[in-house]
């Protein structure tokens, strides 16, 4: 069921407006009635007065609306843009592609957790590089704020240790290299 929401000028019309038909039909259909009708009229005018003056505030009487400042959160949407997940940006720890899925790790709580999305990286990317993710390499994003140091693996490549124990080295390439370190 639609709920109507009338605003305050609306109101007021209405208050104003249906003593002034009301007078009106009585004047019309029944004008011996009318001292009868005045005496029904005069405590809605009453009340309508109150009403109407008590509507109108003064600038000192207006108290500014104090809204919490909303953590700015990521929402993970799917291929068909449906909402799948809202984690806050500090929170993620890094998104893995595979294949025609992403699996976003990130913290719950104290524990670690993954969510397997269907989406592209591409289709991530504008949200992750506006909530600070930056891409490591074609299929991961990390968080840098999670980065503790970036090391060099055996064979040269570059690896990016995070601060949550247990999880894999998130390998880094030579063209995202130089932004990454400069983050951490």
């Amino acid at each position: 069921m639609a709920k109507l929401i009338y605003s305050r000028g609306a109101q007021l019309l209405f208050l104003a407006v249906c003593p002034i038909l009301f007078l009106v039909f009585v004047l019309v259909y029944e004008p011996a009635r009318l001292q009868q009708c005045l005496l029904f009229l005069v405590p809605y005018l009453i009340v309508a007065v109150i009403y109407i003056l008590a509507s109108f505030k003064t600038k000192e009487d207006k108290q500014p609306e104090i809204k919490a400042p909303e953590a700015k959160m990521i929402n993970f949407v799917d291929i068909y843009q449906r909402p799948k997940l809202t984690v806050a940006p500090q929170d993620v720890l890094y998104i893995e592609a595979k294949e025609n899925y992403v699996d976003i790790h990130y913290i719950e709580g104290l524990k670690l957790k993954k969510y397997e999305l269907r989406a592209t990286m591409a289709s991530l990317e504008e949200v992750a590089t506006e909530h600070g993710l930056i891409r490591c390499q074609r299929s991961f994003y990390v968080n840098p704020k999670h980065v503790t140091v970036l090391r060099k693996g055996s064979l040269g490549q570059v690896f990016a240790e995070l601060d949550e124990s247990g999880l894999p080295g998130i390998p880094v390439s030579r063209k995202y290299y130089d932004e990454l370190s400069k983050l951490i």
